[in-house]
């Protein structure tokens, strides 16, 4: 039988609506793709790789080796802003695109559980499917955390570095001037944008033939984090694949088993 026949086959095994008992082309088209989804699916599913997990001892790891390398990149700010990249990634679970595409938005200065002034940022991620749907866009806060912790560690420190080098405050233009913040207690000061970075990508591209503000890619991110992990001593250094599918595991877990704490 050929392709051909089968699809007749199928096609007329489909009950169609009540004032039209043929099935309509758009209903064999969705059978059809069923079909070869679940066709191919079947074939691959015997060379997919076992799914490994990039879990915290690859993330201190690849981030000691970062900020103790040899490696001279092009741009001296490669690191800080690779890290930065990194961090926001790893602590949100989202999908390497997700803030290499977008922008960070909305900047803050707050009192944590201890009493005292904490940075955060609000990011947005630009998820599949809702480049032009930004009210409906994942949002995450990501901020310097509680307890002592080693500084590669703290997903704010690189952000602010680079926050205070570009200028990106309105009122504020030194790391002094922000450290001197002293908010209200139970309540968040909101940092305003200066109006020249507004529409500016945050992460911008590190390599040294691109155009002034552009937008830094994945391919050119993942290389580098792939060629640090061989730096690092890893045979098949982890990806940022290896690190979000570890994140998922442990949010997965905690909704099953609400009880269990969960650290980033």
């Amino acid at each position: 039988m050929s392709l051909k026949d089968f699809m007749k086959d199928v096609a007329f095994s489909i009950d169609g609506a009540e004032d039209n008992p043929d099935p309509g082309q758009g209903t064999v088209m969705v059978y059809w793709k069923q079909f070869m989804a679940g066709w191919h699916g079947k074939r691959m599913v015997q060379n997919k790789r076992t799914r490994r997990f990039g879990t915290k001892s690859h993330f201190l790891y690849l981030g000691r080796q970062l900020w103790n390398d040899w490696v001279v990149y092009d741009k001296p700010a490669t690191r800080v802003y690779d890290w930065a990249d990194m961090l926001t990634i790893v602590c949100s679970s989202a999908r390497i695109g997700e803030y290499i595409e977008s922008t960070c938005r909305v900047g803050s200065v707050f009192l944590n559980e201890y009493g005292n002034a904490e940075f955060a940022v609000q990011l947005v991620r630009d998820a599949k499917d809702m480049t032009n749907a930004s009210d409906k866009r994942p949002k995450h806060s990501l901020y310097e955390g509680l307890g002592p912790m080693p500084l590669i560690c703290n997903p704010m420190l690189s952000i602010s570095a680079t926050l205070v080098v570009t200028k990106a405050f309105r009122d504020y233009e030194t790391i002094e001037d922000l450290l001197a913040i002293q908010p209200l207690e139970g309540e968040m000061l909101h940092l305003q944008w200066r109006e020249s970075i507004r529409d500016l990508p945050f992460f911008k591209s590190m390599s040294a033939r691109a155009a002034p503000g552009k937008i830094e890619t994945a391919n050119a991110f993942s290389r580098r984090i792939r060629q640090l992990g061989f730096r690092a001593g890893y045979p098949r250094p982890p990806t940022i694949h290896d690190f979000r599918a570890e994140d998922l595991y442990w949010i997965g877990l905690y909704i099953d088993f609400p009880f269990l704490s969960l650290t980033c």
